[in-house]
């Protein structure tokens, strides 16, 4: 497989700088003088193949998680769309009559889920389809097959895990398991932070070369995976406190029309505790996004839009049914930071640097 290496420089050979990389392969090697040649022993050479064929067979492992990845994505889409239509045979009951079932002054304006979500969805599964045609186009163009690679198989395993959790979640909630709803929608958001989270890395830690010599390739990866993941964060974000809200308010499933509470609190307060996780959530987040992880999060703008659309469809929602007026002023709070949170991030974008 190796053929002979001609020695031209035996001095250059020996050079400081390259007598490391020297050291391992005479260890590996026997010199042959009067033809001028260095020869790789067999048992060296078997272990480079055995090093090429799991280079492949990894190479390969990461191309079927991107399909696995496209068909989970695609899956999610095909059974939130069975969801909306309360198809018969998967679901047992009528979302709008779950809904009604289980109130509460934080149901959003049909609007959002009507808008929201297959906006994300969309987004994602194009992104999901660019990652999986790079893995199979020219390194030099590939964030997949790059030397110094943006997608690691563990940001394709949070990814299938993130979407593929959506399906479970969908059913779990038809059939009125609150509890396990708000387990699956949190491990789903988890998941999309943690594949959000490896896409900044890796793109920081080549930010220089990928500028210079793939600009192309970091607007593709940035544009259509990581604002799209966190698009889709934002969402499950959100999924999250409405389910959080849902749980701490009624038990698990009751059958019939008749529900069961917990008691623990009032509609009212249980839903401004779960505005104020989210509050917390959402100031944290602008505080490491823009304080300590600046450099990593620095082109993601997606997150505040889907925030600011959400707590407008539950305010507008709150002042129509005039439903609780401590929620309608924290949720107005909350429009207004996020509102505020999103015109920041667009000046730190346009100027490159921080205004002060």
């Amino acid at each position: 497989m190796l053929g002979d290496v001609k020695i031209i420089h035996l001095p250059f050979i020996y050079a400081g700088i390259f007598r490391g990389a020297t050291d391992v392969i005479r260890q590996n090697t026997h010199v042959c003088c009067n033809q001028g040649t260095w020869k790789v022993r067999p048992s060296f050479q078997q272990n480079l193949q055995i090093l090429v064929v799991f280079s492949t067979a990894m190479d390969r492992l990461k191309t079927a998680l991107l399909l696995l990845a496209w068909f989970t994505t695609s899956g999610s889409i095909v059974v939130c769309y069975l969801r909306r239509h309360d198809v018969k045979g998967l679901y047992e009951n009528k979302k709008h009559n779950l809904s009604q079932k289980y109130s509460h002054e934080l149901l959003p304006n049909y609007a959002f889920f009507w808008v929201s979500w297959p906006i994300v969805f969309l987004w994602n599964l194009i992104g999901i389809t660019y990652l999986v045609a790079s893995a199979f186009s020219h390194s030099r163009f590939s964030p997949v097959n790059a030397e110094s690679s943006l997608v690691p198989r563990l940001f394709v395993v949070s990814h299938i895990l993130a979407f593929g959790l959506i399906m479970p979640w969908e059913v779990s909630f038809d059939r009125e398991n609150l509890d396990l709803c708000l387990a699956l929608v949190m491990l789903a958001s988890l998941f999309s932070y943690i594949a959000t989270g490896l896409s900044y890395y890796h793109v920081r830690h080549n930010i220089q070369e990928l500028k210079q010599n793939h600009p192309k390739m970091l607007w593709c990866f940035v544009i259509l995976v990581q604002n799209g993941l966190a698009m889709y964060a934002a969402n499950l974000s959100v999924a999250s406190t409405l389910n959080m809200a849902e749980v701490v308010i009624y038990s698990t499933r009751t059958g019939g029309l008749d529900v069961k509470l917990r008691g623990l609190l009032s509609n009212e307060d249980a839903c401004t505790l779960s505005l104020a996780v989210f509050l917390t959530v959402m100031v944290i987040w602008f505080a490491f996004e823009n304080f300590w992880w600046r450099e990593y999060c620095r082109y993601v703008l997606t997150i505040y839009p889907v925030f600011i659309f959400a707590t407008a469809s539950i305010l507008s929602e709150m002042m129509i049914l005039h439903q609780g007026s401590q929620n309608i002023i924290v949720t107005s709070v909350i429009l207004g930071l996020a509102t505020v949170m999103m015109a920041f991030r667009i000046v730190v974008l346009c100027l490159g640097k921080f205004p002060f």
